[in-house]
């Protein structure tokens, strides 16, 4: 799994080091299908980094850098 940052159309991926059947994998809602015990476990994990890119993107912002898809990348 990847989370790709995006940021004036600049994209930067990174790696989450984990994986997933690609059938169990809702594509509309970014998120594993189901609700058993791993696919609560992903996706609490995969609500985590994002909540985590979210505050990267804060502390740039409050460190008056240059927001981009790669400083957020680095801050990660």
């Amino acid at each position: 799994m990847y989370a790709r940052v995006t940021v004036n159309g600049k994209r930067a991926e990174i790696s989450l080091s984990r994986y997933c059947n690609s059938k169990v994998w809702d594509e509309r809602a970014h998120r594993i299908k189901g609700r058993n015990p791993e696919a609560v476990t992903l996706n609490n994990y995969l609500d985590a980094k994002h909540a985590k890119l979210l505050q990267c993107n804060e502390d740039l912002l409050k460190e008056d850098k240059i927001v981009t898809a790669q400083t957020i990348k680095s801050k990660f």
